[in-house]
C-alpha cells in the first residue's frame, strides 16, 4: 500500500490535505445539508467525498480541489437521493399492501360473521346439509347416507341453502 503524501499538488503549489479539508468542509457540509435536510446524512456524504478525494488524489493530479470536491459531493447527493427515493417507494408499497391486507382481513371477518349469521337463521334441514357440504367438505352422497335421505334431496336442500345465502348477503 502506498503511503499517503503529506502534501497534495495544487497546480504548481504544494498544499496539505488538512488545509483543503479545513477550507472546504463547512461549505460542502452546508451544501449537502441543504440538499438532504438531514445533518447526519450531510456529514456522512461530506466525509465520503473527502475519503474519495484522498484516494483519487494519489492516482491522478487534481488541480481544482474546490470544483472536484463539489462535483463529487453533488454526485454523492444525487446517489443518496436516488437510493432514498427507491427506499421510500418500497416503504410506500409495503404500507399499501399492509393497509390492503388489514382491510381485507377485516372484510373477511365481517363476511364470515355474516355467513354464519345467515346459516344459523336457515331452516334446520337446509342448515344441516349446508354445514356438512361447505364446512366439513362432505360430498352429496356421503351427506345423503349420513342423514338417511336421497342424494337428490341433499342437492335440492343445498341449492335452497345457497339461494338463501345469496339473497341474504346481497344487501
Amino acid at each position: 500500500m502506498k503511503n499517503r503524501p503529506p502534501f497534495l499538488l495544487h497546480g504548481s503549489q504544494r498544499i496539505s490535505f488538512e488545509e483543503i479539508y479545513c477550507s472546504h468542509w463547512k461549505k460542502l457540509y452546508l451544501y449537502a445539508l441543504k440538499f438532504t435536510g438531514d445533518s447526519q446524512v450531510a456529514e456522512d456524504l461530506t466525509q465520503e467525498v473527502f475519503l474519495y478525494f484522498l484516494e483519487k488524489n494519489e492516482e491522478k493530479e487534481i488541480n481544482n480541489h474546490a470544483a472536484y470536491l463539489l462535483s463529487a459531493l453533488r454526485y454523492q447527493c444525487f446517489n443518496w437521493q436516488r437510493n432514498n427515493r427507491v427506499s421510500e417507494e418500497h416503504l410506500e408499497h409495503v404500507r399499501k399492501v399492509s393497509a390492503n391486507s388489514t382491510e381485507n382481513d377485516v372484510n373477511y371477518t365481517f363476511a364470515v360473521d355474516d355467513i354464519k349469521r345467515v346459516v344459523s337463521d336457515m331452516p334446520d334441514k337446509y342448515r344441516e346439509v349446508f354445514e356438512l357440504s361447505r364446512f366439513k367438505n362432505l360430498p352429496s352422497d356421503e351427506i345423503a347416507e349420513k342423514l338417511a335421505i336421497n342424494k337428490r334431496t341433499v342437492e335440492n336442500r343445498l341449492s335452497g341453502a345457497l339461494r338463501i345465502l345469496r339473497v341474504s348477503l346481497r344487501t
